[in-house]
């Protein structure tokens, strides 16, 4: 696995202390400390959880940070991934990074489309990306991924990654 810059280690159910649900629980409080309150706050703004809750009452965003699609399934066809769970604290610490204007975490706007616009924030060696929506006065958390060694993620990486090169942080 990446080593991420030095983000927070991955949190690895074989290294947690408990049982699975504890272990979600666990994340969850991570999780919280992102888009709860107080939260992590950008620019002034607070990031939140994109989406409405599921039926178990815990946010859908929750939810896909931890879980994966089934091939061929749709968004309701997911299955828990331990490995997208464990990272969850390096998604709060590359988060509070950011907010902290620590030169390890770096970002970027996409275009706005549809009305919509999107900041993408990333380690500095592109291991791990997050992608948030700004809504209004706040950024809604939509997803966070690793570094993937192909396909079109990982071109999106690549073509960041020489950007981020080429200009700089912001």
């Amino acid at each position: 696995m990446s080593p991420c810059v030095d983000l927070a280690e991955p949190l690895r159910i074989r290294d947690f202390a408990g049982s699975l649900g504890e272990y979600i629980d666990y994340l969850e409080s991570e999780y919280r400390a992102i888009v709860g309150d107080p939260g992590v706050t950008l620019w002034g703004m607070p990031v939140r959880a994109e989406g409405g809750q599921a039926a178990d009452g815990r946010d859908v965003c929750f939810w896909h940070l931890i879980t994966r699609q089934a091939p061929g399934g749709t968004e309701n066809d997911r299955f828990l991934d331990l490995f997208r769970a464990s990272l969850v604290p390096r998604v709060r610490d590359l988060l509070e990074r950011l907010a902290r204007d620590d030169p390890r975490a770096c970002w970027w706007p996409e275009r706005e489309k549809h009305g919509r616009s999107s900041v993408h924030v990333a380690s500095v060696d592109f291991g791990l990306h997050v992608v948030l929506r700004r809504a209004g006065p706040v950024f809604m958390l939509r997803t966070a991924w690793p570094l993937v060694a192909h396909g079109t993620r990982a071109r999106l990486m690549a073509r960041a990654a020489r950007g981020w090169e080429a200009d700089g942080s912001r």
